[in-house]
C-alpha cells in the first residue's frame, strides 16, 4: 500500500489557479510561440507557473485532447 494519500489533481485541487481548458490553451499558445511572460500576465500568475506547465513539471497528467494533436 502506498504511503502517500491520493492528491487532488488539476482543477479539483482547491488551490488551483487553472481549469483544464486553461492548460490546453496555454500549451497551444506556447506552441504558437507566445512568450511565457505574456501568458503569465494574461492569467495573473508567476512566469514560473507557465514554465512548469511547459516543461511538464505540473499538469503532466493532462494530455492533449483528440483534436489538438501534440500542441505543435
Amino acid at each position: 500500500m502506498s504511503k502517500h494519500k491520493s492528491k487532488n489533481r488539476g482543477s479539483s485541487n482547491p488551490k488551483s489557479r487553472f481549469q483544464e481548458s486553461d492548460i490546453h490553451a496555454i500549451r497551444r499558445d506556447l506552441a504558437r510561440g507566445i512568450p511565457p511572460a505574456v501568458l503569465a500576465r494574461k492569467y495573473s500568475v508567476a512566469p514560473s507557473s507557465i514554465s512548469n506547465i511547459k516543461t511538464g513539471r505540473t499538469w503532466s497528467h493532462l494530455t492533449p485532447r483528440g483534436d489538438e494533436g501534440d500542441y505543435r
